[in-house]
């Protein structure tokens, strides 16, 4: 039967079920309220939040040609599997790195683009662990990881005008 799945999956240019694997949030979360946040507000104080080192992955959205060309340019090889949103279709999916001067740049491109552009599930990694998770990017709510200081996330919150609660055990 995995030869034919594979088959099918090629055939409508969808995602193998091998493929739909990989990394998820894990263990107690953060629950951020999505309503308001402004998309590259986010992209600018992210860097605040996650780790030093910590990678952004993007799956999805109608980019335009410069934001092809943006995320082309900083896509680098994954160092962590993370398991997609989106069976179908096959949407792209980059790995940047979520440090200051990237962000700051990817939200400049974001100014003055409707969020669907951008992405349609974000996700940042670091050392191989998810540490903020996000299908339905800006429609839905974000995921923060408590391994991430309560602290960081408070500023992070204010800073865009949102709130955050307890979320469940994933």
């Amino acid at each position: 039967m995995g030869r034919m799945t594979a088959w099918l999956a090629s055939l409508f240019h969808a995602v193998p079920a091998d493929e739909m694997a990989g990394a998820q949030l894990e263990g107690p979360y953060w629950e951020i309220a999505y309503k308001g946040v402004d998309h590259a507000d986010f992209f600018r104080r992210l860097p605040g939040l996650v780790p030093e080192g910590s990678m952004l992955v993007i799956e999805g959205g109608s980019p335009s040609a410069a934001l092809q060309a943006f995320l082309a340019e900083r896509n680098v090889p994954p160092t962590t599997a993370v398991a997609r949103g989106t069976v179908w279709p096959r949407r792209d999916v980059v790995h940047i790195p979520a440090s200051e001067e990237v962000l700051r740049s990817l939200a400049d491109q974001a100014e003055g683009t409707a969020y669907p552009e951008i992405c349609a599930h974000l996700h940042v990694y670091a050392s191989g662990r998810v540490v903020v998770q996000w299908y339905d990017a800006f429609s839905a709510p974000c995921y923060v990881s408590k391994r991430l200081p309560e602290e960081r996330l408070r500023v992070f919150c204010a800073e865009l005008r949102t709130s955050f609660k307890e979320g469940l055990e994933a």
